[in-house]
């Protein structure tokens, strides 16, 4: 309990910084697997951009401010680079895609995604939960037992 509510403040403090930030976080004992799916003004149906593996160590996160924040690292399938030309009316987080032994994917309804909510097993044997939400202009992937 006390971790969600360290976890909800953060997301306060840094929603009067950031914009449109991705956060995703692995509130569970195993190291996860996840790919994040969006879309931007050269690649404009919902999950046209797939990225790389990204490995997120048991209760950790990982943050990126936009879709230009993952050309680098862990970059774009295809090797593509995303753009924020044109805003977040143009670009935008549509889904998480957890890479367990079971897999789902998470994200805003009418996209590529499951649901806002699945369940899946871990690489460590037990189901996980994911959740996606949006807190103020930041989108949240969560991932917890």
């Amino acid at each position: 309990m006390m971790k969600k509510l360290l976890f909800f403040v953060v997301m306060a403090l840094l929603g009067m910084q950031a914009h449109a930030a991705l956060i995703i976080t692995n509130n569970s004992n195993c190291t996860i697997q996840v790919r994040v799916l969006a879309h931007d003004a050269n690649n404009t149906s919902s999950c046209a951009l797939r990225s790389n593996v990204i490995t997120i160590a048991a209760s950790d996160f990982v943050m990126y401010a936009d879709v230009t924040t993952l050309n680098a690292a862990p970059g774009w399938q295809g090797g593509t680079t995303a753009t924020i030309a044109g805003g977040t009316a143009v670009w935008g987080w549509d889904a998480v895609e957890y890479n367990g032994v079971g897999s789902m994917i998470i994200g805003h309804p009418n996209t590529c995604a499951q649901g806002v909510s699945n369940a899946a097993e871990d690489p460590c044997g037990a189901d996980v939960g994911g959740y996606f939400y949006v807190v103020g202009t930041n989108t949240v992937a969560d991932f917890f037992y």
